[in-house]
């Protein structure tokens, strides 16, 4: 009785340990080392008519997670929930009553609620995109305003996006990481301004902006209440280059209206990667000869359009030479400055890069602006990340992605730099679902902007949506060149419309040994090597490197070669901490078209881990020994697999088996059967496929963290699997135990407990096969499904050994027996599988990574 006293407190130790690491083990606050907002955006913010209350810097911070009592804005947290911050501000205008103000939010991560002065100014879902929000009038004083943002990034998992458990996703920090500020604008002001244009057959660039203007109290304005709007444009010397005509306009308190100017820049400078000449827009609000309210914003002209399936950008030949791009800077987290953004983006282009995406979610407006000076095209995409059908139908799902993506194009659409928005990345594209996505968001995109639309699948043959957008990228994430070269082969694929939007390999960055080891630095600039050869000889538009730096991801990964952090990606050109690595140089000499060195091949050869042949052949042989030394066990071995009705009987009739025979026979079949699974655990390890299966159905960080860990180690894989067996065995004798309370005869346990052993007997094949399983699985992957197929029948044969068992057993009706048997095989599986699929949409998932694997 101590003993198990102590075992449970042991236990309960244990388990307290985990919960308690889960709750405290990440609780960081991470302040960006300036508050200051750029100049080149203050211009843009504030001039003689618009003046910028910067709300940066010392705020007060409340955290059920954290102790802190300040923190300095921007600023992200690492742990996942709540937290409250608040700061009193001065506006610095003697009269505030003679303005509007509207509050900006770059980035505040996930939902956001914002009071100032006690009362409700917006709340907003959706941490990656800025919003902005009115203040209603008198609401703002000269002083001792108080502005209060209720923050949480937790996520759900089917209603949020991204969703919640999202392997391979960057980390979902919370916080107010990017600028907060609030703009005090006239009484009539420009809200925004959509500009396009396009070039005509003179080459002269036609241009069209649509002025959207908003105004509160129109009777602080003397005389007739007419206004008027004009659009300029003007080169980099502020000299005017092209106007639009005067559009008069009248409007009443507490409206919105749009007025439209037009104009022609005749030979215009067209902004491009080499060249990205940026011209100076400037909008006007004029009452008679008197300026209301000016709002400026860089512009660039430029062509894109597609000519017998060739993409021609200024009538040149476009191909991708890109990088995916995280937003994500060493110790700082997503805080990034104007500096670190700089800084990537002259790195980026020192490679030779012509465009990047940005992986998984919205790009900054830091990150939008530095692209158009430096020229650096980019994709970016709303974080609808590996959807399954199921979520991906639901009109709460739908809303959610077409706000976000009406909001970054919205905020975005303006910039020359913005090659095209994309919808998502490797949710289902393969049925109906998917294609009424798509409609619905290509839908609401063309009713902002013309851009391209793309998404990004790893499922590129049974993809139903790909006439539905202008681009589809595939993702390759296992390192098969094969499938690229298939791809590339395949005459069914539109190659004007296909890109390679992912390929790389996490690596080892402190492995050296060549090439030829899969893990190393050098397999990495070989596969480099190797994947842009193939793309150049295909007609595919070129493809996007992951990644330019190392990442967090938002759950522990499966694969980690950094044994010091779990959620580390090692995929990059560089460290988190922006330290160079060999392969940056491969993929830029690839792409300036320079000679590539030779590469270190090395000397690797892929093993299968000892410790299953060891494993195997020391219980099998311990087997072998019990069967040929042990009259008795080897006795019971024969009648029990051959005539297992004269077994059962005597074990009716209180011939008892050894006690330590059925559990010495129970510990060989566990071994067997966790040494088979850990065959195929193991060999699943470097698929992405497995750890998002293990993501959904594991919620909790260190628990998935400890389940990665012994996957990835073969010993420890072993023996958590041959414990689960064991116990398994356990529970099966208890459930039976259970049902003998209600028969007229007590069975006793040990007894119910041989028939369960005994009847598993035939599963001891699985033992002789886990011996040398990877190793046939590594020369042929078909035998993972002989392999389960034949595990699925050994377990049915050992379940029917068992029932028939049992109701010799009980002396009782075999149809009853069966019934139960099975009753409680639906409920307690059925019951488990239910649980996983209304809580973690498991099976919806299976079904999503089923037709990954349809290549």
């Amino acid at each position: 009785m101590i003993k198990i006293t102590t075992r449970y407190l042991q236990v309960f130790v244990w388990l307290s340990i985990i919960l308690c690491a889960n709750l405290y083990s990440q609780n960081r606050l991470i302040s960006r080392n300036s508050t200051d907002i750029p100049l080149t955006f203050q211009q843009s913010l504030q001039n003689d008519y618009r003046k910028l209350i910067n709300l940066n810097g010392k705020w007060d911070f409340s955290s059920q997670h954290n102790n802190s009592s300040q923190v300095t804005v921007p600023f992200c947290y690492d742990f996942k929930g709540k937290a409250s911050v608040s700061r009193m501000f001065s506006t610095g205008l003697e009269s505030p009553n003679d303005w509007n103000f509207v509050i900006y939010c770059d980035g505040i991560n996930y939902q956001a609620e914002i009071k100032i002065n006690g009362s409700f100014i917006v709340k907003h879902e959706g941490g990656f995109t800025p919003f902005s929000s009115p203040i209603a009038d008198g609401l703002i004083k000269e002083s001792g305003n108080i502005i209060e943002v209720k923050i949480d990034n937790t996520l759900d998992v089917s209603r949020t996006i991204p969703l919640k458990n999202t392997a391979n996703y960057p980390k979902n920090y919370g916080g107010i990481y990017r600028d907060i500020y609030i703009v005090a604008v006239p009484k009539v002001y420009i809200k925004n301004s959509n500009l396009q244009s396009e070039i005509d057959i003179n080459f002269n660039a036609d241009i069209k902006n649509t002025v959207t203007i908003s105004a509160t109290e129109i009777d602080r304005f003397s005389g007739d209440k007419k206004f008027s709007v004009r659009t300029e444009l003007l080169d980099s010397s502020g000299t005017v280059k092209a106007s639009s005509d005067v559009v008069q306009f009248s409007i009443t308190s507490n409206s919105t209206i749009q007025a439209v100017n037009k104009f022609e820049l005749n030979g215009p400078l067209y902004w491009s990667p080499d060249y990205p000449y940026l011209y100076k827009l400037r909008v006007t609000i004029m009452q008679g000869d008197q300026v209301v309210d000016v709002y400026g914003s860089d512009f660039g002209i430029y062509e894109l359009v597609r000519k017998q399936g060739i993409l021609m950008f200024n009538n040149s030949e476009f191909k991708f030479k890109g990088i995916n791009y995280i937003e994500e800077f060493g110790a700082s987290g997503i805080c990034a400055n104007y500096s670190d953004i700089e800084r990537d983006v002259k790195l980026i282009k020192s490679l030779g890069c012509n465009i990047i995406k940005v992986y998984g979610r919205p790009a900054s407006s830091y990150l939008i602006d530095v692209c158009n000076k430096y020229g650096l095209l980019v994709m970016e995409e709303i974080p609808v990340f590996t959807v399954p059908s199921s979520i991906l139908e639901s009109e709460n799902f739908l809303q959610l992605a077409e706000n976000q993506l009406n909001e970054v194009i919205l905020s975005h659409k303006n910039n020359p730099c913005i090659f095209a928005f994309g919808l998502g990345n490797d949710f289902d594209v393969t049925g109906a679902a998917g294609q009424t996505y798509v409609k619905r968001m290509v839908a609401a995109a063309r009713n902002l902007d013309n851009r391209m639309l793309y998404y990004s699948t790893r499922n590129y043959y049974d993809d139903k949506c790909r006439e539905l957008v202008d681009l589809v990228g595939i993702n390759f994430y296992d390192n098969d060149l094969s499938l690229l070269k298939n791809a590339a082969a395949d005459m069914k694929l539109k190659k004007d419309k296909l890109f390679i939007s992912n390929y790389g390999k996490i690596i080892n960055p402190s492995n050296t040994s060549g090439y030829s080891d899969p893990s190393s630095l050098e397999s990495q600039s070989k596969y480099i090597v190797d994947f842009i050869k193939i793309s150049k000889a295909s007609p595919l538009m070129g493809g996007f490197f992951q990644s330019f730096t190392d990442w967090n991801s938002d759950m522990p990964n499966l694969k980690y070669p950094d044994q010091t952090n779990q959620y580390m990606r090692t995929s990059g050109l560089y460290t988190l901490f922006r330290e160079q690595r060999p392969p940056a140089i491969i993929l830029r000499k690839e792409f300036l078209d320079e000679d590539i060195p030779n590469l270190n091949i090395g000397t690797f050869s892929k093993e299968a881990p000892l410790a299953f042949v060891f494993t195997g052949l020391i219980t099998f042989i311990l087997f072998i020994y019990l069967a040929n030394s042990v009259r008795r066990f080897r006795e019971n071995v024969w009648r029990a697999l051959f005539r297992p009705f004269i077994f059962y009987t005597d074990v009716r009739e209180q011939n008892l088996i050894p006690t330590f025979h059925n559990v010495l026979l129970a510990i060989i079949i566990s071994i067997g059967s966790g040494l088979f699974f850990a065959n195929l655990l193991y060999f699943w390890k470097d698929t992405q496929l497995l750890d998002i299966m293990l993501s959904v159905i594991i919620s909790q960080d260190i628990i998935k963290i400890y389940a990665d860990e012994f996957i990835t180690n073969p010993v420890k894989l072993v023996g958590v699997l041959a414990a689960i067996s064991f116990i398994k065995i356990f529970i099966i004798t208890f459930i039976i135990w259970l049902f003998s309370l209600t028969i007229k005869y007590r069975v006793g346990f040990n007894n119910i407990y041989t028939i369960t052993v005994w009847g598993l007997l035939p599963t001891i094949l699985l033992l002789a096969i886990g011996t040398f399983y990877i190793r046939i699985l590594q020369s042929n992957t078909d035998f993972v499904v002989i392999g389960l197929i034949t595990a699925g029948f050994l377990y049915l044969i050992s379940i029917y050994r068992i029932l028939k068992g049992t109701y010799l057993l009980f002396d009782t009706f075999f149809i009853k027996v069966y019934a139960y048997g099975i009753l409680s095989i639906a409920l307690l599986g059925g019951g488990i599988l239910f649980y996983l699929n209304t809580t973690r949409f498991v099976f919806d998932y299976f079904r999503l990574v089923m037709t990954f694997l349809k290549l």
